[in-house]
């Protein structure tokens, strides 16, 4: 390798399908569309392996190999029962982690990788990206989209496994020659626990699929909500109907609609609801459909078990919003990501309450205020144009793997790759993270 061009042969390491279309392999594909297909290799943890796996994906060659965790999850229920299991349920992981190591030695040297590239999505990789890299003496770049306490405990990991998780995390963090972060507070808190200093990457969306900025409400007797994606926050998402629902879907002297293009939604009314669902729309699609409607709605949540996930997290379907060009309503915790997000780029209001008449008071400011509004789309931009777009967001891949910028594909370079089945196209726009 030499010149301004040179890259590294890089072992992507990752857990899950990457084939499937999920928030955080559409994340993937779009920056491994970018790389080399020559200088790139994938290893993915997948829960089973029961069938032919695909040997390519982007043209580059992957090894799925089962998931050791998810091999020793719990068998016993309750508090007592995880203790009573847990030495000999790490013993069956030390095991089975070796086992994972020698086959992550193997597929690495085979694709002569000179750099290891972890995800740190999964307990498995947590695990074992540091041991892999000192065990092939290669450089270890990380990425972090959920801290580690929420993968454990989404795992059900037992108290003892926890706490090896979270040291395994702090040493891979502190080993890592570059960390890529989910947003500034994960930034600024992982600097202070671990001296690292993260480099903040945030999903962007291609600027092909960005439309006009609105110039008002669309129509003068609706008011169009648009949402997309997975709706996790299931008590904001019910608390916002339920506040509709008191209203007789009336806010501002306009008739309220909910336009709702996700894979499913569960929705409770006690009167007449206007719902519109659309199921799963490809990415141009749902953009120009939010961009029809007049806002944008974004839950996230207030309980305090989801407390760590909200402050350092950042959902992905925030890029999707902006690009369709109208104001977002963010119904979550004022300590948030995305709360913090709109100090800087206040791309709407937030609504800081599950209380029906702050939830109202919200929606009828921005119904109401055409100030307010414009403002609030100017951000929306003006964030797109500094912060969330593909420029940024490869140019903080390139950095992560100490490469220079000009060596990534430009999208023309792509080729056919680029085209992606109905199922993955229907996932890009509406992809979120937790």
């Amino acid at each position: 390798m030499n010149g301004a061009t040179a890259v590294p042969r890089v072992m992507l390491m990752v857990g899950g399908r990457l084939e499937r279309p999920t928030a955080g392999s559409v994340f993937v594909r779009d920056l491994c569309e970018h790389y080399p297909r020559d200088r790139l290799s994938h290893l993915a943890f997948v829960d089973r392996i029961d069938g032919p796996l695909e040997k390519q994906w982007l043209g580059s060659p992957i090894q799925h190999v089962r998931d050791p965790c998810q091999q020793v999850r719990p068998r016993f229920e309750g508090r007592w029962g995880r203790l009573a299991a847990s030495p000999l349920r790490g013993q069956l992981l030390k095991r089975r982690l070796r086992s994972c190591l020698f086959q992550a030695q193997g597929f690495a040297k085979q694709h002569h990788a000179e750099l290891v590239w972890a995800i740190l999505n999964c307990p498995s990789t947590i695990l074992l990206a540091r041991r892999l890299a000192d065990a092939l003496a290669l450089p270890l770049v990380v990425t972090v989209w959920d801290p580690p306490e929420y993968l454990a405990e989404n795992h059900r990991l037992d108290p003892l496994a926890r706490r090896r998780l979270l040291r395994e995390f702090e040493r891979t963090l502190r080993a890592a020659a570059r960390c890529a972060v989910a947003s500034e507070g994960m930034r600024d808190e992982y600097r202070q626990r671990y001296g690292v200093d993260g480099i903040v990457h945030i999903h962007a969306v291609r600027p092909e699929l960005r439309r006009s900025p609105a110039n008002g409400l669309s129509t003068d007797d609706r008011l169009i909500i648009g949402v997309a994606g997975n709706l996790y926050a299931r008590r904001e998402w019910n608390a916002l109907l339920a506040t509709l629902s008191g209203r007789n879907w009336q806010i501002a002297g306009r008739q309220v609609v909910v336009r709702v293009m996700s894979g499913g939604i569960q929705a409770a009314a006690s009167g007449t609801a206007r719902i519109e669902y659309l199921g799963w729309r490809p990415p141009e699609e749902t953009i120009d459909l939010l961009a029809e409607a007049d806002l944008a709605y974004l839950p996230y949540w207030f309980d305090k078990h989801h407390q760590l996930s909200v402050r350092l997290c950042f959902p992905n379907k925030l890029s999707t919003y902006l690009a369709a060009g109208i104001p977002v309503l963010f119904h979550g915790p004022e300590d948030s990501s995305v709360a913090r997000f709109f100090q800087r780029y206040p791309a709407g209001l937030c609504c800081h309450s599950l209380d029906e008449g702050q939830i109202v008071a919200s929606l009828e400011r921005l119904a109401s205020d055409g100030h307010l509004y414009a403002a609030a789309v100017a951000a929306g931009q003006a964030a797109l144009d500094q912060e969330l777009n593909l420029t940024v967001f490869l140019n903080r891949f390139a950095t992560l793997l100490g490469i220079d910028r000009r060596a990534l594909l430009p999208a023309a370079a792509t080729g056919p790759q680029q085209t992606a089945p109905e199922q993955w196209r229907c996932c890009v726009a509406a992809a979120a993270s937790p």
